[in-house]
């Protein structure tokens, strides 16, 4: 008789864990149930525990058959007595780790885990362009900053260790059907591990994410965000994702009985997809894409889960290779952040910055000019209302100033004017249309340290404001509006102290 192939080997396996199921649960396992149980074994030659309620039946295969690590379904049939030889099969790498819940069961299963590094270097420019042109086939992004950004994201979630930063990455639109979701599933094939959620309560997220390692996509968050008034489990959330951006973050809760103080960890990478806009807090530490509906001039492949997963095997093999072999380099890396955005901007952008150094050739000069163009653009939109009120005044002392005793000076009144006839700005909208009054301005002044003074103009003394009382507020929270040192020297010599500092080489914040 010949010698059984094994493909009957694994037949006889599957035939007994049924048996053992069987008698476990007193019925035949379904065909998904047979899928999942096989897709274990194929990984790792040991059929799943059965469960019976008392306990877990397990049926051991290793003395059964070898340990193929092979992507083929067994089809329920009889064994022949005799067979042709068994074709000689190279033997795949070794998996390392396993997670039964990554395998798709539609159609082959095909495993996503990380597999054995083989000690050869993974040219990163070449994987970030792969990745790049991946995300294009299947995603309609604005602008091609925005596709540089993504790549990178992509890879800084593989070399998460390295970090101690990482941003989240927002996708706003102002209707549905904007390309969202899409990218959040394209992001799903090629990330490790990822969670792909609608919803979830603080005390699940912080429990799953305490490794630090296991992305997160966040769809619909603005169905969340947007009934957190009175809602403390909301607000807790919104808190986590805050401070997770940031290594070293942790959740403190009681365990009883006993009162035992648990900590969690809630480091971790996050996307998240809203109609509208995130928190300021989530956005001012995300990367934020203004995503719109694709046009027919905007072609892409359909993107369908289960081709896609099958296409994006040989990238998610150079992902897990590229990972473990540059974890150190990018450790120690100090990459220079462009001074054009501002020290948070800096800080979520250094991991893509640093990626980008590794891989070299244009990768640094297009990462840095994303950086730039993505934070530069998100405009006023983005700003509060304080910030926009410094910005309008500036816009009015240009218009409307007075120059009296060597500065510029204007009435209150005159100020109010100039601030609610400017299109550009929502204050004349204010208090049903009447515009903001007089108390709405000094009420928002006031935490930036600028009061009205009473001042001498031509038609008498009036209440007013001098600019260069504007000078540290504009400095600080626009500093694009800010008048150089030279020109306010001379009227506030308090301002050429607070202007000419220079500001200290910026320290790292990449794990060391």
């Amino acid at each position: 008789m010949m010698p059984a192939t094994q493909a009957d080997q694994r037949f006889e396996a599957l035939v007994a864990w049924k048996a053992a199921y069987k008698a476990a649960h007193g019925k035949d396992p379904d065909i998904e149930h047979v899928k999942n149980a096989l897709g274990v074994y194929i990984a790792h030659g040991t059929m799943p525990p059965v469960g019976n309620g008392n306990g877990a039946a397990t049926v051991k295969m290793a003395e059964i058959v070898p340990l193929p690590v092979v992507a083929e379904l067994v089809k329920t049939r009889k064994p022949r007595a005799a067979r042709a030889a068994p074709a000689t099969v190279e033997a795949p790498k070794v998996l390392t780790t396993f997670d039964p819940a990554a395998i798709p069961f539609e159609g082959e299963p095909i495993s996503f885990t990380r597999i054995a590094a083989t000690g050869e270097r993974t040219d990163t420019a070449a994987l970030l362009d792969d990745v790049l042109a991946f995300v294009k086939r299947y995603i309609v992004l604005p602008e091609e900053h925005h596709y540089v950004a993504v790549a990178l994201w992509i890879l800084h979630t593989w070399g998460i260790n390295a970090f101690d930063m990482t941003p989240r990455l927002a996708l706003e639109s102002p209707e549905p059907q904007s390309g969202k979701t899409l990218v959040l599933e394209v992001l799903n094939v090629l990330l490790n591990k990822a969670i792909f959620s609608l919803n979830v309560s603080v005390a699940a997220l912080f429990r799953v994410i305490d490794d630090g390692t296991r992305p997160i996509l966040f769809d619909e968050v603005d169905a969340i965000f947007s009934q957190t008034k009175g809602d403390p489990g909301k607000e807790d959330l919104r808190g986590v994702l805050n401070g997770g951006y940031s290594r070293g973050a942790t959740v403190l809760r009681v365990k009883m009985p006993g009162a035992v103080l648990q900590e969690f960890h809630v480091f971790a990478p996050v996307a998240l997809a809203a109609i509208g806009k995130l928190p300021a807090t989530l956005e001012s530490r995300a990367i934020i894409i203004h995503m719109r509906r694709r046009t027919p001039d905007e072609p892409v492949e359909r993107f369908r889960a289960r081709i896609v997963r099958k296409t994006a095997v040989p990238l998610i093999e150079r992902l897990t290779e590229w990972a473990p072999l540059y974890e150190d380099e990018l450790r120690t890396a100090e990459p220079d952040i462009p001074d054009e955005i501002d020290d948070r901007a800096q800080d979520i952008w250094e991991p893509l910055i640093a990626i980008a150094d590794l891989a070299g050739g244009d990768w640094p000069e297009r990462t840095r000019r994303a950086a730039v163009a993505i934070h530069r653009g998100r405009g006023l939109d983005d700003s509060s209302s304080g910030v926009l009120l410094l910005r309008a005044i500036k816009a009015a002392f240009d218009k409307s100033g007075v120059l009296i005793g060597g500065s510029l000076k204007i009435t209150t009144e005159n100020l109010m004017t100039v601030i609610n006839g400017n299109d550009e700005y929502p204050f004349g909208g204010w208090n049903n249309g009447g515009g903001m009054h007089s108390r709405n301005l000094n009420a928002m002044l006031k935490p930036y340290g600028v009061h009205s003074l009473d001042i001498k103009f031509s038609g008498g003394t009036r209440k007013g404001f001098e600019k260069v009382a504007f000078a540290d507020a504009w400095s600080r929270y626009t500093p694009d509006l800010a008048p150089s040192p030279s020109a306010t020297s001379a009227t506030d010599p308090r301002l050429n102290r607070n202007l000419t500092s220079t500001r200290k080489p910026r320290k790292s914040r990449i794990s060391r």
